[in-house]
């Protein structure tokens, strides 16, 4: 597996991984909301620098809620990420409660949204990396 390390810290690790064709963030630990704004930012840049719109997002080491962003990620990050190609996000889900309460809350929004890319949700990486292969 190729990868291109994009970012690296203790919060999140993002790549782009050449035989996939995907960016992949896997996200670690409490996650502040500016963390996690910034480096769903850092998705966008990774976009445009790999022409791909496709990204698996693993939260499985995440603990804690985000969803004092939700707004955000809808109606700031979501158009832009659109702009910069944005075709489809597979997110692997945590075990923890409040995680998974904050990522089923991004789906329910999408869910009543208009559906301009494809979202899932995965137990683990092999179903979301065969899902994004289909885009």
């Amino acid at each position: 597996m190729a990868q291109d390390v994009l970012f690296d810290s203790d919060y999140l690790h993002l790549s782009y991984d050449d035989d996939m064709g995907f960016v992949w963030a896997r996200w670690k630990g409490m996650t502040s909301s500016d963390n996690m704004k910034s480096g769903t930012d850092l998705y966008i840049d990774a976009f445009i620098k790999h022409n791909t719109g496709k990204v698996m997002i693993d939260m499985q080491e995440v603990n804690g809620t985000f969803t004092a962003i939700n707004d955000w990620l809808v109606g700031n990050w979501t158009p832009r990420a659109l702009k910069a190609g944005m075709k489809a996000c597979a997110l692997i889900h945590s075990a923890d409660i409040f995680t998974k309460f904050a990522m089923n809350k991004i789906n329910d929004q999408y869910e009543k949204g208009q559906k301009l890319f494809g979202l899932r949700l995965f137990g683990n990486w092999d179903e979301g990396k065969d899902w994004l292969n289909t885009f």
